[in-house]
């Protein structure tokens, strides 16, 4: 076990898609999502990133144990998500993402290209949709490059 600034860290990244009710154009779309997460994860020690596209939401949290699967429970309660799938459930030796409560990032053609490089994006949904494995080691890959190219703020 991974002990961490008085407690054990602990890290989950999931992969969930927009439902019919969410809309991310919409003045409670993405930003309310983000104003949310900042508030709150700030009072619960909770850090992460949030990835957005088409659609796809892919995010991980770091923190204390009882404090991300309470917030990934909720997350999975939240009207604006379906089929949710868990990709990385793991202790950690540290935080990816130590300064941010919650970072952010819009994926547009370049972003693509980069996380293409590490996984295929077309591969990440269709095996969550199928059910198949995804190496947790890509993911969080992907995860410390947006933070690495976005730096240490957020």
């Amino acid at each position: 076990m991974a002990f961490y600034g008085g407690f054990f860290m602990y890290q989950i990244a999931y992969i969930s898609y927009a439902s019919e009710v969410f809309d991310p154009e919409a003045d409670d779309g993405i930003d309310d999502i983000l104003k949310s997460a900042k508030s709150h994860n700030k009072d619960l020690g909770i850090t992460g990133m949030l990835l957005f596209k088409g659609g796809v939401f892919l995010q991980i949290l770091e923190g204390e144990k009882e404090a991300i699967e309470k917030l990934y429970g909720k997350i999975a309660l939240d009207l604006r998500h379906e089929g949710l799938k868990l990709l990385v459930k793991q202790e950690a030796s540290e935080r990816i993402f130590q300064d941010w409560t919650m970072g952010f990032k819009l994926i547009n053609e370049v972003d693509l290209d980069l996380i293409n490089t590490i996984l295929p994006w077309k591969s990440i949904i269709e095996d969550t949709k199928n059910r198949k494995r995804i190496s947790k080691d890509k993911i969080l890959q992907i995860f410390k490059e947006f933070r690495y190219q976005m730096g240490k703020e957020k």
